[in-house]
């Protein structure tokens, strides 16, 4: 497992921990409360070339625009996304936005507390 410090959003002083976890042939990114605002700094880490399986990331950055979507895939690079950090009352509506995404990674939203998703990442 690796952590490192990455900027919470675009006030420094809020201090956020990142974790690149790996068991078993698979690799989980979990960004905490980062945003993509510091794209210098994110680029440092080079998680793009970790071959990422599944990555955490708060819903707030990373997916909902083009350019958003060409930070992650340059960045991160995962295969599949799970939101984080998503209000209850915008689930519905970051579903509905997700749904309408073509030709980008797979995302998953849980609508609800306990929700579960099984991934399948294939033989590794």
């Amino acid at each position: 497992m690796r952590s490192f410090f990455i900027q919470h959003d675009a006030r420094p002083q809020l201090e956020n921990v990142g974790y690149l976890i790996e068991m078993n042939n698979l690799k989980v990114f979990h960004t905490g409360d980062y945003n993509g605002s510091e794209v210098v700094e994110f680029g440092k880490l080079k998680l793009q070339n970790e071959q990422i399986d599944l990555a955490l990331l708060n819903f707030y950055g990373f997916w909902n625009i083009k350019e958003e979507q060409a930070f992650t895939e340059k960045y991160i690079n995962p295969k599949q996304i799970v939101l984080t950090h998503i209000p209850s009352a915008d689930v519905g509506h970051i579903q509905d936005t997700v749904a309408l995404i073509k030709d980008f990674i797979d995302i998953a939203v849980f609508e609800r507390s306990m929700s579960t998703k099984s991934f399948d990442f294939g033989a590794k």
